[in-house]
């Protein structure tokens, strides 16, 4: 496949799965003229209309929609698939354990800032009131009083 096509279908996908070239766009951190230019160029490369346009208003023509799903599978793939070779899965998790009279005061006031930050970081956490042994193998963080 030529890369003109490759480009076009970057392009072309977020058009598609998105709705609009303007959210398109903004996804692509382009202009719209920008994927309007890449989606025909594209049309033109395959022989084939992808959009249906009434004006300014466009809308994907049924084999486009499947183009579009095929692709949005394959750039998953390729996602994951470039996660794994560099050794950086897309989901991870941190585990802690600290004194429950510390949840509600400390920690929770901080978990939706460090959730919209690492969307990809689950928190797990585990309140108690004896101490944290040092010695637990499956925590990534204690908060304790003591050394």
């Amino acid at each position: 496949m030529s890369r003109l096509h490759l480009q076009g279908l970057r392009h072309f996908e977020p058009v598609v799965r998105l709705g609009t070239f303007e959210a398109a766009a903004r996804e692509l951190n382009v202009t719209p003229g920008a994927v309007s230019q890449q989606i025909r160029r594209l049309e033109d490369g395959l022989g084939v209309s992808l959009f249906h346009r009434y004006g300014n208003r466009s809308e994907p023509t049924d084999a486009a929609r499947q183009i579009a799903q095929t692709l949005s599978d394959a750039f998953e793939q390729i996602e994951q698939a470039l996660e794994i070779g560099t050794g950086k899965s897309g989901s991870a998790s941190v585990k802690i354990k600290l004194y429950q009279t510390w949840a509600n005061p400390w920690l929770i006031p901080r978990l939706e800032a460090f959730s919209q930050q690492y969307p990809d970081i689950s928190v797990e956490f585990e309140t108690g009131i004896e101490s944290v042994d040092a010695g637990w193998a499956d925590l990534d963080m204690a908060l304790s009083m003591r050394p």
